[in-house]
């Protein structure tokens, strides 16, 4: 295989010797890797995620609704449609248990105001997330938005997450109901 910008995986290489696909036609163009999976705020967040729940979690990132959640009986075109929406979004983060890798707990990342702004329509992007939230919600599995920050205390997000998770909490009730508001806020000076 070359090792130029036109390289051709195993699968799209198989499928095109199979005559189903053809790269260089402009009805079906080739695929590339994008240039990252996470943007900078992600990445720093995941690992601080990941070092904070360390000792009992997993961190899957970008996980598509549709992994995560089923129609019992899908008879309605209703459900059809709920579940073709539901195959289009994904959580940020979902935090599973070290050992069975069941889905413990889903994490929204709110992006700071000045990535918002940037992104196209941010509108659309809190709506994603409400409906994300709202699905998983609906489905059992509890959802947490956390604001994105420079940093982050591993001590006291362990502790929040933990307790989010049904798995304790850490620390003292009126600590952890000052922990609800400081990660829903929005981090001073990002305005």
């Amino acid at each position: 295989m070359s090792t130029t910008s036109n390289r051709q995986g195993c699968v799209s290489g198989f499928l095109s010797w199979l005559g189903l696909i053809r790269t260089s036609d402009p009805d079906h163009p080739s695929l590339q890797m994008q240039e990252a999976f996470l943007t900078d705020e992600q990445v720093r967040f995941y690992h601080a995620l990941r070092s904070a729940v360390k000792d009992w979690a997993v961190v899957c990132p970008k996980v598509n609704l549709i992994q995560l959640t089923a129609v019992a009986k899908p008879r309605r075109s209703g459900d059809i449609a709920r579940l073709e929406q539901l195959a289009g979004l994904s959580i940020d983060f979902v935090l599973c248990d070290h050992q069975t890798l069941r889905p413990l707990l889903g994490v929204l990342l709110q992006h700071s105001p000045v990535q918002s702004e940037a992104a196209p329509n941010p509108d659309r992007r809190a709506y994603r997330g409400q409906l994300v939230a709202a699905a998983l919600s609906t489905a059992g599995l509890p959802v947490v938005t956390i604001a994105a920050r420079d940093a982050y205390n591993e001590r006291v997000l362990r502790s929040y997450l933990a307790r989010k998770a049904g798995l304790g909490d850490t620390e003292t009730p009126q600590y952890a109901e000052s922990m609800d508001k400081r990660w829903n806020e929005t981090p001073a000076g990002a305005k």
